[in-house]
């Protein structure tokens, strides 16, 4: 504090910040070639997706105010800690960044899971790193860059709570995927009751001591009702969702099977067959744009439609997805009249209407 950062200070940390980025997004890569794993299924355990979800929301309240997290004193005095600090930094940034990279993201991963090649996948998440981390590299060392900016002041604070906001819209980000709609409404409405009974016992001082003693009986029953009602929500969600719960298998789509796959090829017809998960986003923009074009579905007459649900990750699930390689999903793979794989009709990822209707074309002048 108080001290000129020369040059290379400057630049030394800025390289550290960068390189946590960069490791990683290497890890992932290599994590991607070594073991060609469906990322997705990962987030796709609701255990995991709340894990995350409530480390957002714990940010969130760290930033508007509520508590701070502080390195311990000892380390932070540290000259190597306060290097490694600006690298562990780099580290979490290169997390919180992924929601803003993910197509890009996901694109390279499944081209490395591909590949198959650890030296491909480390030096491609790398070189992607720092083509992301080079506009830190030289706001880090300009420093006359700083000038331009507004004194410290309140602006700071209203930054902080923009970020706080932020914190908690990827705290929904990650759990709404993994849960139904009424089970998401009943998190949102816990995450209402954490930070409101943060808000209460935070300026205690200032708000919930002056009142008389009914008033404070009022908020403590207001609060437990309030909590009691997130549970009792809890437990009559599993009946809501059963009630609104949307067949997956509808315009002609079958569960698929063995046996169903193996009847599809007596009736001389191609065979579609798309690997779908409730937690993943394009699986459902898949399903409700694409397959609900009306072409598309006036086309999928001349097909077996077959689904396998891959929501939930079981060792049938996981024999299917190695016996076709499925790295991602949305997955879709063409069969034609005999049973034969189409390899370059095989899709991965959201297409539209009009281009699955080239591939469907196309599948259809396969003997």
């Amino acid at each position: 504090k108080g001290q000129q950062l020369t040059f290379g200070v400057k630049l030394r940390r800025s390289l550290l910040y960068v390189l946590g980025i960069a490791l990683t997004y290497s890890v992932f890569g290599v994590i991607a070639a070594t073991s060609g794993m469906m990322f997705g299924s990962i987030l796709g355990n609701h255990w995991v997706a709340l894990a995350i979800g409530l480390f957002f929301l714990a940010f969130a309240i760290s930033m508007l105010g509520f508590f701070e997290i502080k390195t311990p004193t000892g380390l932070s005095n540290s000259s190597i800690f306060r290097s490694s600090n600006t690298f562990l930094c780099g580290l979490a940034a290169g997390v919180v960044a992924g929601p803003c990279v993910g197509p890009v993201l996901l694109s390279i991963l499944t081209f490395i899971s591909k590949t198959g090649n650890i030296t491909t996948g480390f030096l491609l998440m790398m070189s992607f790193a720092f083509g992301m981390g080079l506009i830190f590299i030289i706001l880090g060392i300009a420093g006359d860059l700083a000038k331009i900016l507004p004194s410290s002041g309140n602006w700071l604070n209203v930054i902080k709570y923009i970020f706080a906001l932020m914190m908690i819209g990827l705290s929904f980000y990650y759990v709404r995927p993994v849960l139904s709609t009424s089970q998401f409404i009943i998190y949102v409405a816990f995450c209402v009751f954490v930070v409101s009974a943060c808000y209460l016992l935070y300026f205690e001082k200032k708000f919930y001591a002056p009142l008389s003693a009914a008033a404070r009986r009022l908020f403590t029953i207001a609060a437990v009702i309030s909590l009691v009602s997130i549970g009792a929500a809890a437990g009559f969600t599993s009946q809501l969702d059963a009630l609104t719960k949307v067949s997956h298998f509808e315009n002609g789509w079958q569960p698929y099977s063995e046996e169903a796959f193996a009847e599809s090829l007596k009736n001389g017809k191609p065979t579609i067959v798309d690997f779908y998960a409730d937690w993943c986003m394009s699986c459902k923009e898949l399903k409700f744009t694409t397959f609900k074009n009306t072409d598309v579905i006036a086309k999928s007459g001349d097909f077996n439609l077959l689904m396998v649900d891959a929501t939930q990750i079981t060792p049938g699930i996981e024999k299917l997805k190695k016996e076709r390689n499925v790295i991602g999903l949305p997955a879709v793979f063409f069969y034609s009249k005999t049973g034969k794989l189409i390899p370059e009709n095989t899709l991965s990822g959201y297409e539209n209407s009009e281009l699955f209707l080239k591939r469907m074309e196309s599948a259809t002048q396969h003997d």
